[in-house]
């Protein structure tokens, strides 16, 4: 409507007013028709401003995009648009999505290399084109390098080392041995390393005595690449989905995979066959190994917990960071243990800082809770995470398949009759405890009920 119909009924019949200053007298209704035409003025400028383009629309034009669009912006964009954003008032025009390089979560490359394979169906060319029409140069870039630089043919596609930077953080903060401390060296093949058995020997000398000799003595570990294979099954409406929370799904899929066979061998692995040996059995047995006392109590515990710590501070190791590793059963259970019914907690700090004696708790599924033959028994780790190598092969091969079978573990299952694409990845690595006393092995502890 005009703005002078709103206000226009009645007002010819209006006297006129005197203007205050003594001039010239001025009608009502000449009056409303001025109040009017400024009220349609401004709702005039206010059309014209909404709809003449911004320095906003300037960078998305740059993009090729419109509002309400995604797009990848680079550093000096996105400092421009966070300014004209905060300068823009009218929400409902101001949709843009930013997929900016600091906020995109880590390691996302994986599921984009999955959803590229299943809209390409595999070809290598394909890929690459639709990695960088749909994710931009930047990030598409990287994937295409991978996609390129993979043998097509086999379905299998070695990441760059930039997604594999991406995706080494991640495995650090899901696998337990890794987020403890264990120290991670890269490897190219075979490596030995020194293992410290005994040290050399000091003593005071009168004067004008022969000073004795003393020779420290090592041992070797010998770290060799070990194939870690992993098969997980996407649904591809998932794959279908652009969107972040599909990605970061698929991604954490199989850094959880990856995450959850390192711990298992890392932890309890008794390398007899393709994988390594890991600390349950690496522990030098007659003085490392240690069985839970049967009668369980809380002065029997607190005696196994300090075995635990003095067969390692015993061996004069440098508890440069120290750890434990439990169920989550067995935390808990340490965490409620009392000195007698009702009496004060035995060890408070585990509920305070989770701690045990001064050291962190890193608990994980890893170490199970049914050993023994009446099925109640799990197990406790205390030492130097310092003294655990893990040997890295530089490199991670991601293949994928519409048309493969995979065994569920009760049956085989077609990756094509479920409309699934199957994530094959292959890790290679290797691990070792350098001195055999650095650890210690609390067995039969019945502390989970």
């Amino acid at each position: 409507m005009d703005p002078k119909e709103i206000i226009k009924d009645g007002a010819n019949d209006a006297p006129s007013k005197t203007a205050p200053n003594g001039g010239d007298s001025v009608s009502f209704s000449d009056l409303v028709g001025k109040v009017a035409d400024a009220v349609a003025a401004k709702m005039q400028s206010d059309a014209d401003n909404r709809d003449k383009a911004s320095p906003f629309d300037a960078i998305l034009s740059k993009h090729g995009k419109t509002r309400g669009t995604a797009i990848h912006i680079d550093k000096a964009d996105r400092l421009k648009a966070a300014r004209i954003e905060a300068s823009e008032t009218d929400n409902d025009r101001l949709k843009l999505y930013v997929m900016d390089d600091n906020a995109v979560a880590k390691g996302m490359d994986l599921a984009r290399l999955a959803r590229c394979y299943m809209q390409a169906k595999g070809d290598p060319v394909r890929m690459a084109d639709f990695a960088v029409k749909t994710y931009g140069v930047a990030i598409g870039g990287q994937i295409a390098k991978s996609v390129l630089a993979g043998d097509g043919a086999s379905g299998g596609f070695l990441l760059s080392e930039t997604m594999i930077a991406e995706i080494i953080p991640l495995l650090r903060s899901a696998a337990v041995m890794r987020r403890a401390g264990a120290r991670v060296l890269p490897m190219n093949g075979a490596m030995v390393l020194p293992a410290h058995r005994s040290g050399p020997s000091a003593t005071y000398v009168g004067e004008g005595n022969n000073i004795s000799k003393s020779t420290p003595t090592f041992g070797q570990v010998r770290l060799t690449p070990r194939k870690l294979a992993l098969i997980t099954p996407i649904s591809n409406d998932l794959l279908r989905a652009v969107t972040v929370a599909a990605d970061e799904y698929i991604r954490d899929e199989i850094v959880n995979a990856i995450s959850e066979a390192e711990d298992e061998n890392f932890i309890r692995g008794a390398g007899t066959g393709a994988g390594p040996k890991g600390l349950r059995y690496s522990v030098a047995a007659a003085t490392n190994l240690i069985a839970a006392n049967g009668t369980v109590n809380a002065a029997n515990v607190q005696v196994d917990i300090r075995s635990a710590v003095n067969a390692v501070q015993n061996a004069d190791i440098r508890l440069t960071n120290p750890g434990w590793i439990m169920a989550p059963a067995v935390r808990e259970y340490l965490a409620d243990l009392r000195e007698s019914s009702g009496g004060n907690k035995v060890y408070p700090s585990i509920e305070d800082s989770n701690t045990l004696k001064g050291a962190p708790i890193h608990v994980t599924t890893s170490v199970p809770t049914n050993l023994g033959g009446g099925t109640d028994e799990s197990e406790v780790y205390f030492g130097n995470f310092a003294d655990f190598v893990i040997g890295d092969e530089p490199g991670l091969e991601i293949s994928a398949s519409e048309d493969a079978a995979y065994h569920d573990g009760s049956s085989v299952v077609s990756a094509f009759s479920k409309d699934e694409t199957v994530l094959r990845g292959i890790a290679r690595n290797d691990c070792a405890l350098r001195y055999d006393r650095a650890f210690s092995v609390l067995t039969a502890a019945k502390w989970s009920a």
